[in-house]
């Protein structure tokens, strides 16, 4: 047990370090659902565009959906990627006119997702929180240790 465990208990998740490494600079990813695409997009920053709060859609990920990813050589590459990839498959969210999920509202009290006593105790149950996606095509718990 390290230092860091005996402070905050055993972790939810261990990412080998080797695995990351392939997820960093240029690449495409693509949001997956029951087999289709839903949203297709590109990064120069590796995964952290996909996974971050203030993307555009990728913020809706559902339980069973996958991230997947390609690694690019370079930023051109990525968008060339990414704009065939969005041409051959025509994502749900993609384009200006895309229908795209919309954020909860702060402001609405019915929201489940902002549940004061939740949000107080966010459940720690381990590494089933991560089935929300996936990353470089396979699910994170397959990432994990």
């Amino acid at each position: 047990m390290t230092g860091v465990e005996a402070a905050l208990g055993r972790p939810e998740f261990k990412i080998p370090c080797e695995k990351l490494l392939r997820a960093q600079g240029a690449i495409v990813y693509a949001w997956m659902r029951d087999g289709r695409a839903l949203y297709i997009g590109m990064s120069v920053n590796g995964l952290t565009r996909p996974l971050s709060a203030s993307h555009d859609v990728c913020w809706a990920f559902q339980p069973g959906d996958y991230l997947y990813g390609w690694k690019a050589k370079d930023r051109q590459d990525a968008r060339r990627l990414e704009r065939l990839a969005i041409d051959l498959c025509g994502p749900a969210y993609n384009g200006s006119t895309a229908e795209r999920p919309r954020r909860p509202d702060p402001e609405e009290l019915d929201d489940p997702l902002l549940d004061p006593e939740e949000a107080a105790h966010p459940p720690r149950t381990g590494p089933e929180n991560l089935a929300l996606f996936g990353a470089l095509g396979v699910p994170v718990t397959e990432l994990l240790e």
